[in-house]
């Protein structure tokens, strides 16, 4: 009866230490609604490379495929340059991991567009965990980031 308790215990701890290490993760989220169509939408801001053509940060977008993975280095104003590989994608919709460039890392992000019929609405989340910079200025960062190009999209889709 102990060692059966035992296992059952040491069970216990292991089927609990992934719902621990999810509390680490920061999550953001944020969205916006424009009176366009979907369809107007997507083809305006859903190609994976169109990020250059809506955020102000980011001078130049390069997709390249590598190894059967389709990757993006953007260019920022300032000459740096954020490495991201593409996820997967559904309808109005796609996801994509930073792989360097910002103090961010495991970053798992979704981009994406959906109707209510006589709208759309934009919405941009991600979970991750800080690199090197405390949670409360990765969290700052990510959102300074989403807001500027949610911002950008709202005024380009008017």
């Amino acid at each position: 009866m102990r060692f059966n308790h035992r296992i059952l215990s040491i069970l216990v701890v292991f089927s609990l230490s992934p719902l621990t290490q999810a509390g680490d993760f920061i999550e953001v989220y944020k969205s916006i609604t424009v009176d366009k169509s979907v369809e107007e939408v997507w083809k305006s801001v859903g190609d994976f490379c169109a990020i250059q053509d809506w955020h102000p940060a980011i001078e130049k977008c390069k997709a390249y495929d590598d190894h059967g993975s389709l990757y993006r280095t953007l260019t920022l104003g300032d000459g740096g340059t954020i490495s991201e590989k593409h996820g997967g994608e559904d309808a109005n919709s796609y996801t994509y991991f930073i792989k360097s460039g910002l103090p961010v890392k495991p970053y798992k992000s979704t981009f994406k567009a959906e109707s209510d019929g006589a709208s759309t609405t934009i919405t941009w989340n991600s979970r991750f965990k800080a690199k090197g910079i405390t949670d409360a200025e990765a969290k700052e960062l990510i959102e300074g980031i989403y807001d500027a190009g949610l911002a950008s999209i709202a005024e380009m889709l008017k």
